[in-house]
């Protein structure tokens, strides 16, 4: 959220609409292991193990540095850029996210 938030008010518009479909992945995946494995949606193994803990405090020119190296992991990643990018699809998500239905039903 830190790195959404600092993206935000940086100008990094694109940055942060990627950080924020991350996070929702991710949020996907973990009330929705199966779905989303099944789907070859499921990222959260592959942020665990390629994210770097810590949001550089209070410099930034390090924060802005950190989250273009992270949106530009995700979408370089095969696996991550495919759940990205394919979640959408997933029924249950469509279910959360509405996107199952057609426009006379909204």
């Amino acid at each position: 959220v830190d790195c959404i938030q600092h993206a935000r008010s940086g100008g990094m518009e694109r940055e942060a609409d990627t950080l924020e479909a991350l996070v929702d992945v991710m949020v996907y995946g973990l009330y929705f292991p199966q779905d989303m494995k099944a789907a070859d949606c499921y990222i959260n193994d592959r942020m665990a193990r390629a994210l770097t803990p810590g949001f550089p405090a209070g410099d930034d020119a390090a924060r802005g540095s950190y989250i273009k190296k992270l949106v530009g992991f995700c979408v370089q990643d095969e696996a991550v850029s495919r759940g990205l990018e394919r979640s959408a699809d997933v029924p249950v998500v469509r279910t959360i996210t509405g996107g199952g239905k057609d426009e006379a039903e909204r």
